[in-house]
């Protein structure tokens, strides 16, 4: 693995959670707007969609 390769995923993954993390956050409001769901509900939901765009994120930011 070359260095250039190394900084590319150290500055790259840390950009693509923290925008992931961001984009939980909407899309949780958006979903506490349209249904009523218990905490665990809520949780679980933050739980997948944090993992989901994590994996989408780093798949298409990772060559």
């Amino acid at each position: 693995m070359k260095m250039e390769d190394i900084r590319y995923y150290t500055v790259v993954t840390p950009l693509v959670l923290g925008s992931a993390g961001l984009n939980t956050m909407i899309v949780l409001w958006v979903i506490e707007r349209l249904f009523i769901l218990s905490d665990s509900a809520l949780y679980a939901t933050a739980a997948v969609t944090y993992t989901v765009i994590c994996v989408v994120g780093l798949i298409h930011a990772i060559p």
